[in-house]
């Protein structure tokens, strides 16, 4: 027989178990809103880390800096043979609110040596079909509606989704959708970097790399091991250094947390909420850190997907303590 206690104390109040009551301009008592028991930051980067992002990114696109400074001034550049146009502090403001800025970004991203090469397309029609080739992989065809997206792309943006979601959640009192979107994000995160893996070892495969290490890798299944055979493979001047550093560190909490949910060796989920801001934030490190980190290591260029998941807004509690 299982059995259950919940017990407050006075420190607690009302706010678990019932809405707080206001009176209208009749006069007449209405239920208002409970207060969210998370709160997420709004920007990505501070101010003064997207001035400094965007200057380095006009930089990289050829686009001189004015004599008098970039405040208010108009740039003009051409990207991945598209024209664009902007202005500085338009382009400060993305990037503070996202991480990054898609136009100035979009030919690092295309000609990246890993993860470029790539496209994303949807089709809303029925009588229409998509399909993909890619590195020697070939996708079933599709018939519409139909959507076909790089999983990178989707992974990440699934997780800054799933965070935020976690965090609206928080003002209903059972907390199911919380730790509902929070079981998700867990899974995505660990998910991404399997899929870092994996896009490796498409491309060294179509290219016709082989050997023992090579297959070790693809036979692979354990997280930690995987990563310590890509680095051998991919970054062999660097590998020593793959467990150093807060990146790895958090990395190592989010799995553990993974493996709960995965494995539940427990008959009940406890969560405590005002603990889940640390889950939810090890993905700035854990995830986007490491995964900046391997390219990094392995001398291939910055991901902004990557970088955007590194600076994603900061949850906090904001709940009784």
């Amino acid at each position: 027989m299982a059995s259950g206690n919940a017990a407050a104390d006075g420190k607690a109040g009302g706010r678990l178990h019932r809405l707080p009551r206001t009176t209208s301009d009749s006069g007449r008592n209405q239920l208002t809103a409970p207060k969210p028991f998370l709160k997420i930051a709004s920007y990505h980067l501070s101010p003064s880390k997207a001035r400094n992002l965007v200057a380095v990114l006009l930089k990289e696109a050829g686009v001189q800096r004015p004599s008098g400074g970039w405040a208010g001034k108009p740039y003009f550049t051409s990207v991945a043979n598209q024209t664009v146009t902007g202005t500085f502090d338009d382009a400060v403001q993305e990037a503070g609110s996202s991480g990054g800025v898609g136009d100035l970004q979009r030919l690092t991203d295309f000609n990246h040596p890993v993860f470029g090469g790539t496209f994303s397309m949807a089709v809303s029609g029925a009588n229409m079909h998509i399909e993909v080739e890619y590195a020697g992989y070939k996708g079933k065809r599709l018939k519409g509606p139909a959507r076909y997206y790089p999983v990178e792309e989707e992974l990440v943006c699934d997780i800054l989704y799933l965070r935020r979601a976690s965090v609206e959640a928080s003002s209903q009192t059972d907390f199911a959708e919380t730790v509902r979107y929070y079981r998700s994000y867990l899974f995505c995160c660990l998910a991404l970097v399997d899929a870092f893996v994996n896009r490796f070892i498409l491309l060294a495969r179509n290219q016709g790399v082989a050997g023992p290490s090579f297959e070790s890798l693809c036979d692979s299944r354990r997280a930690n091991e995987r990563l310590q055979l890509w680095a051998g493979l991919f970054a062999p001047g660097s590998a020593g250094s793959l467990k150093k550093g807060v990146s790895w560190d958090h990395f190592q909490k989010i799995r553990s947390e993974r493996n709960r949910h995965i494995h539940v060796s427990e008959p009940f989920f406890g969560y405590r909420i005002a603990e889940l801001p640390h889950g939810l934030n090890y993905c700035r490190e854990g995830v986007g850190g490491l995964l900046s980190r391997l390219l990094q290591m392995g001398e291939y260029p910055r991901y902004s997907l990557f970088e955007r998941l590194r600076t994603a807004p900061m949850v906090r509690y904001d709940g009784p303590k």
